[in-house]
Formats: structure tokens, C-alpha cells, sequence
């Protein structure tokens, strides 16, 4: 009998791309706060979501590097373990309450991008870089404090599609307050012609992930700068600023035990 908790299967199941949840992240985020076009925002929604009203266009880019472990696993084995992400999120509605949609996401480790699709975040792979910073002083540790200068950016199959700044200026007492609603994305998984009905997804909903032990550390915030270029090839571009607010930067951990389901379509 074959065993893994996700494919590929295998007599002992060491081969699976990931192993069962729980899953832990602990990592350093740069967050740059903006507002797209209202239309532009309103057009990458998925089912029974629509605009929030009072935000318009309001949206975050995130810029990551994760750090990531499993409940069998440790954190010794940092190549499979340790990736960079980003992704967007749009202020939205769901039945009357505020969410945040996840319409892109970017990720440079295919583990991590399997993990994503089960969590219904549409993950694709890029080259996600950031800034880092270390404790030490000297011109190469950009430690966190005001005036120092940190960017991050996003490449998609070689061309550039992200690109951030931020400087900071005052730290903060709980970056939390930031992450207020809770992430919203769309699981989907398509039918194929001979399960009949290939128009009608096999698995077709909007999630949340269910998370516990949050903690948040190092949080700053100063002036932040976004672009999004024109790209042939991607869509993100359709979300470029009109306006860019605050630049931030913390870090943060958390556990992911499970996905949960807001809403089904599937018929």
C-alpha cells in the first residue's frame, strides 16, 4: 500500500511533498500598503465576494521569507524548509463581512506551492527576493531602525513584476493590528472530460486557513514604495498603485491546523 500525505505516493511515504499538518512558519515580512483601481480590484474577486465599500482598492503587497517545519519534521533540513513568497491581498466582502482575497501569490519552492493549492492561494513559482537584516552593526546588516532602507522584488519567468522600497522610521508596539481579517482564497480543482462535465469543478470554494500561537516581533513602519510593471505575460500589473500608504516591516510566527470551508460551489 502505497502511504504520503500528499503525492507522490510511496511505499514508505518519504516522498511526499509534504507531510500532514500542523504546519509552523516563522518569518520576516516586508508589507507595503496600497490602493489599485477599484475596477481592477473588483474584477480579480471570486465567488459571492465583492468590494469593500469603504476601502476601495485597498491592498497589500507582501514580500517573505519563511522559514517552515511540519509535526514530524525539524528545522535542520533548511533546504526544503526555508522559501520566499509574495503575494497580494485586496480588502473584500463576504456576506457582509470584512475579508481579505488572495488573487495572486508567488513562491520559489515547489513544496511550498503544494502546500499553497491545498490552501486554496493560487501559488506559482518566481524568484522572490528581500533585504535582509542582522543585529550586527555595519553597512551590509541593515539592522532595523529608523532611516534604514530596505527593498524587495518579484521575477516571473525572468521578468521583473515587483518591485518595493521601504524606509523605515518608527518601530511599533504590535504589528498585529494589521492582519485583522482573515485571509479568503478560492480552492479549485478541475474536472476532466471523462468524469463527466468537464465545465463544472471537482473542488470549487472559498477557504481560511484556521491558525493558532501567533506571534509578532521587530515591527516597523516608515515610507513605502511599489511598483508593478507592465508585463505580457502576467496580470498583475492590472493592480498597480494609484495611491501607496506606509511601508512595514516585523516578524512574525504562527501554526496552520487546518483549512476551513466558508462556502462550497461544487455541485
Amino acid at each position: 500500500m502505497l502511504e504520503g500525505y500528499m503525492v507522490p505516493s510511496s511505499p514508505a511515504g518519504k516522498a511526499a511533498e509534504n507531510t500532514a499538518l500542523p504546519w509552523h512558519y516563522a518569518g520576516d515580512l516586508l508589507a507595503i500598503e496600497f490602493w489599485a483601481s477599484p475596477d481592477a480590484a473588483a474584477a480579480t474577486l471570486g465567488p459571492a465576494l465583492t468590494p469593500d465599500p469603504i476601502s476601495n482598492g485597498h491592498a497589500w503587497a507582501f514580500f517573505v521569507d519563511w522559514q517552515f517545519t511540519a509535526q514530524d519534521d525539524d528545522v535542520l533540513d533548511s533546504v526544503p524548509d526555508q522559501y520566499r513568497e509574495f503575494y497580494v491581498l485586496l480588502d473584500a466582502m463576504w456576506r457582509g463581512a470584512p475579508v481579505m482575497w488572495c488573487p495572486h501569490a508567488y513562491v520559489d519552492k515547489a513544496s511550498a506551492m503544494a502546500r499553497g493549492w491545498g490552501q486554496g492561494y493560487p501559488k506559482r513559482m518566481g524568484v522572490v527576493s528581500q533585504t535582509r537584516s542582522f543585529p550586527t552593526p555595519g553597512r551590509a546588516s541593515a539592522a532595523l531602525g529608523a532611516d534604514t532602507r530596505l527593498s524587495a522584488s518579484l521575477s516571473v519567468c525572468g521578468q521583473r513584476q515587483a518591485e518595493a522600497c521601504i524606509t523605515l522610521r518608527e518601530s511599533m508596539s504590535d504589528a498585529s493590528q494589521l492582519l485583522r481579517r482573515p485571509t479568503v482564497k478560492l480552492r479549485y480543482l478541475p474536472r476532466f472530460t471523462g468524469e463527466g462535465r468537464p465545465d463544472r469543478p471537482r473542488v470549487y470554494g472559498l477557504v481560511t486557513d484556521v491558525t493558532q500561537d501567533a506571534h509578532f516581533a521587530n515591527a516597523w513602519h516608515g515610507e513605502g514604495q511599489l511598483h508593478l510593471p507592465k508585463s505580457a505575460r502576467e496580470e498583475l500589473d492590472a493592480l498597480a498603485p494609484v495611491r501607496v500608504g506606509r511601508g512595514y516591516r516585523w516578524s512574525m510566527s504562527c501554526t496552520v491546523s487546518d483549512v476551513r470551508v466558508l462556502e462550497s460551489f461544487t455541485e
